[in-house]
C-alpha cells in the first residue's frame, strides 16, 4: 500500500446531516434499557452534542428485500442498537491511551469515530451464555458501513475484513463498538473496528477492512 494520503478531509456534519446518514434522536426504550443494562453508556447518549445520534440504515422502512436479514431477523437478537459519531478520535472509556485499532490517521486525512452500542440477547449465543462468532461478524460490517456512510461522500462495498477474536462475549450484554477510517486512497478505503467492554475497556474482538467506494455519487438514505 502507498504511504500517500489524500487532500484534508472536509466535514460532512451538518445540521441535520452527518455524510449520509440523518441525525435522530435516541428512541426514549433505548435510553430507558441503556440507564438499567449499562449505565457506562450515559456519557455517551446523555451528550448528542459531543455524540451525534445518527439513523442505523436498515432501520429505515423497505419496499424491497433489501437489510430483511438485519431488519426482520435480528431484532429478538440485538433489540436494541444505535449509533453516535463523534468528530476526532476518541477511545472511550480509555480515556488515555487510544487502542492501536483506532490510532489517528495520517494529518492531513482526520476522521471521526463512530461508536454503536449493541444489546445482544441470549438469542445471540454460540456457545452457552456466549455470542456466536458469525454474529460478531456481522455486527462488525454494520459498524465498518458506518463508518463509510457519515463520512463518505458515496456508497462503499466490502471487499475484505480480518477478524481478531480476543476474549468472548458473555450475554446478555450492551456490548460496545467503535471504529473509524485510517487511510483513503482512490476508490479504496480502509477501516479498523473494535468490539469493547464499555465499563472496562477490555477488548472482544478487532476488525480490519478494505472497503470499495461506488463510481456513483452521494446518496443519502
Amino acid at each position: 500500500m502507498s504511504s500517500e494520503s489524500s487532500s484534508p478531509a472536509k466535514s460532512l456534519v451538518t445540521e441535520d446531516w452527518v455524510g449520509q446518514v440523518p441525525k435522530v434522536d435516541t428512541p426514549f426504550e433505548t435510553l430507558a434499557y441503556l440507564k438499567r443494562h449499562a449505565p457506562w453508556a450515559s456519557v455517551l447518549v446523555n451528550a448528542p452534542e459531543k455524540y451525534i445520534p445518527v439513523l442505523v440504515p436498515y432501520k429505515l422502512p423497505q419496499n424491497t428485500t433489501e437489510n430483511t436479514f438485519l431488519r426482520e431477523i435480528m431484532p429478538p437478537t440485538v433489540p436494541h442498537h444505535i449509533a453516535l459519531y463523534h468528530e476526532g478520535l476518541s477511545s472511550f472509556p480509555s480515556p488515555d491511551q487510544p487502542s492501536t485499532q483506532v490510532v489517528a490517521a495520517t494529518a492531513a486525512r482526520e476522521f471521526g469515530t463512530i461508536f454503536t452500542l449493541f444489546a445482544l440477547t441470549s438469542l445471540s449465543n454460540g456457545y452457552a451464555d456466549t455470542a456466536h462468532g458469525g454474529l460478531i461478524g456481522v455486527l462488525f460490517d454494520e459498524l465498518l458501513g458506518m463508518c463509510i456512510a457519515c463520512e463518505m461522500e458515496t456508497f462503499a462495498f466490502t471487499l475484505e475484513t480480518k477478524v481478531a477474536y480476543k476474549k468472548r462475549i458473555a450475554t446478555p450484554k450492551v456490548v460496545l463498538g467503535r471504529g473509524r477510517i485510517i487511510k483513503e486512497e482512490g476508490r479504496k478505503v480502509w477501516v479498523t473496528a473494535e468490539l469493547v467492554d464499555g465499563e472496562t475497556g477490555e477488548v472482544h474482538a478487532t476488525a480490519e477492512s478494505l472497503w470499495l467506494k461506488s463510481r456513483e455519487g452521494m446518496a443519502r438514505l
